[in-house]
């Protein structure tokens, strides 16, 4: 792989991956009105609040930010520069580690739960069986997206993968 010998190309990369963080900061810290830097902190989207690591939080909006980053630029090359797709394949394996830890493992429990071990559920016994047909509806989908979600996303790295693979077999012939 010829690509990944020049270092102007992993400068002008580290470049597009530092200005992803510094965006991404900048989100977190305006957009969600995150309220500490340390430990577990509180952000906001619009007046619905949320209880979590910052650093979780970041990396979250990181993967998210930095993936689009580098799928655009990859794009633009046509996906010809190896030093793009390593970083996008980085960025799509750090979404899907995220989202593996964000979603709760038991799909069914949509309780909140706190360290007292109690767990408060939504009151749906007291619901008409019109809404329970709309939760469940909703529960589905929601269960559909992530489904696609997590297949899409360990589709496009292994399709890069194979792509840095083809790249790397071409260089060397």
């Amino acid at each position: 792989m010829k690509d990944l010998l020049k270092s102007k190309l992993w400068l002008s990369e580290l470049l597009w991956l530092l200005l992803s963080a510094i965006f991404s900061l900048l989100l977190v810290f305006t957009f969600f009105k995150v309220t500490s830097v340390f430990g577990d902190t509180s952000f906001g989207i619009g007046d619905t609040y949320f209880i979590a690591e910052t650093s979780v939080f970041f990396f979250l909006v990181y993967a998210a930010i930095g993936s689009w980053t580098f799928i655009m630029r990859a794009f633009v090359s046509k996906f010809k520069n190896a030093v793009q797709v390593i970083f996008l394949a980085l960025f799509i394996g750090l979404s899907i580690y995220l989202l593996h830890q964000a979603l709760p493992a038991d799909g069914v429990n949509k309780g909140f739960e706190n360290d007292g071990e109690w767990i408060l559920y939504a009151p749906f016994s007291s619901l008409s069986f019109q809404d329970k047909l709309g939760v469940l509806g909703d529960m589905f989908l929601q269960g559909v997206w992530t489904v696609w979600l997590y297949f899409g996303l360990i589709m496009s790295f292994i399709g890069l993968l194979g792509r840095l693979f083809w790249l790397s077999r071409r260089d060397m012939e």
